[in-house]
């Protein structure tokens, strides 16, 4: 048999499978270096990567830097107040721009961003402003040393880039999703709160599990059982939806929910909102990298970053109505606390399925055919991918 020039005769015998015959990812796909690289190469390099929140801009003038799967991305506002994306890499010797050792640094009231290295100076505009001594180069070329662009576009407050340049237009990627969260009101949620979580586990355990809804009687069981969160509360009320990147699910409140009983604290839902997001939660995601947990009360965004083949970083921001009420510690407090807590729970989950991937025993089974059709979707986007089909 043909090999990859991994040497790895999975990809090379991978054909699309139905869903009934999906043999899912081999063990090693979860450890290996290898795959994590062409990973990288082909598929994370290749599609939309959620790199930044609207408020992670500064107001004219600013930059914003950032690195999401080893990639490092640069964001600026000029003074019109139209934003540029750029690769993060300095074009004399390759240094990221801004502070040494921070991936994820802001300036407001800038003009300028400098490289820490040799001092090159560059405009929001990513042309070169300044270079120090290359006055004395006889053939230097001011103009042939900017930053090399980098494809971004928004959806919402929701930004992304194309590290390739060649993915598909962002909303053919989203597809149904632009129109199903149309009244999701996602500009109108302010930001309270942002943790990073850093996790000994491959980045595919963590997307597989956003993209199911099989596990959370079990493995949220301390919130299940006492109905803290209702969107889990009925599992057999759940619907989801699989469209080519994207997983959507929703989860209809019960009679006794807090949701539907008068239970949330006035001033704290979304005012505006429609009976599709008042009388359920969504639980959404965009492969690679960006999900959400969508309540009347709170939005719980998601950016996942694939550090390497067995360490992910995933960054949650909490994001409340814009009220005195919903900004009020007294709320704010319980909902952190809360959805830390269900974070953790599968955490614990995915550094343990890590653990196993060594074993011989490990090897996926059979799927759901209910509740684990997005993992069958997203494992075939991958395959897709790293197999050339793409």
């Amino acid at each position: 048999m043909a090999t990859t020039a991994l040497g790895d005769p999975h990809l090379d015998s991978w054909a699309p499978a139905a869903f009934e015959h999906a043999a899912g990812l081999p063990p090693h796909w979860y450890e290996d270096p290898g795959i994590f690289r062409l990973e990288r190469e082909r598929f994370l390099g290749r599609s939309w990567l959620h790199i930044a929140h609207d408020t992670d801009i500064p107001a004219p003038s600013g930059w914003y830097r950032a690195e999401v799967a080893g990639y490092p991305v640069l964001l600026t506002r000029d003074a019109s107040g139209e934003v540029r994306g750029f690769h993060n890499v300095c074009p004399h010797r390759g240094a990221p721009l801004a502070a040494i050792g921070d991936p994820a640094a802001t300036c407001g009231a800038a003009r300028t961003v400098a490289c820490p290295y040799h001092g090159w100076v560059f405009g929001l505009d990513g042309g070169l402003k300044g270079a120090p001594g290359m006055e004395a180069h006889p053939c230097f070329d001011r103009g042939a040393h900017a930053l090399r662009p980098l494809r971004i576009d928004r959806w919402g407050p929701f930004w992304f880039a194309d590290i390739s340049g060649q993915a598909p237009p962002l909303a053919d990627c989203l597809g149904p999703a632009v129109q199903r969260f149309a009244g999701a009101r996602t500009e109108a949620w302010r930001r309270v709160h942002r943790q990073d979580y850093l996790t000994a586990s491959n980045w595919k355990f963590y997307v597989e599990n956003n993209a199911e809804f099989y596990h959370e009687p079990v493995a949220h069981g301390s919130s299940y059982l006492s109905r803290e969160v209702s969107w889990n509360n009925n599992n057999a009320a759940i619907s989801a939806e699989v469209s080519e990147w994207c997983y959507m699910q929703y989860s209809p409140y019960g009679p006794g929910s807090p949701e539907l009983n008068g239970g949330l604290k006035p001033g704290t839902v979304m005012p505006g909102l429609g009976d599709t997001w008042l009388k359920g939660s969504s639980i959404f995601q965009f492969w690679p990298n960006f999900a959400w947990i969508l309540n009347p009360n709170l939005l719980v965004t998601y950016l996942i970053d694939p550090i390497g083949p067995a360490s992910t970083r995933i960054r949650w921001d909490w994001l409340v109505p814009d009220t005195p009420e919903a900004m009020d510690r007294a709320n704010l407090d319980p909902l952190i606390a809360l959805y830390d807590r269900v974070q953790r729970e599968d955490l614990a989950i995915f550094e343990q399925q890590q653990r196993c991937v060594g074993s011989p025993a490990f090897r996926m089974g059979a799927l759901n055919p209910r509740s684990e059709r997005g993992v069958h979707r997203v494992q075939e986007l991958i395959l897709e991918h790293l197999s050339g089909r793409r």
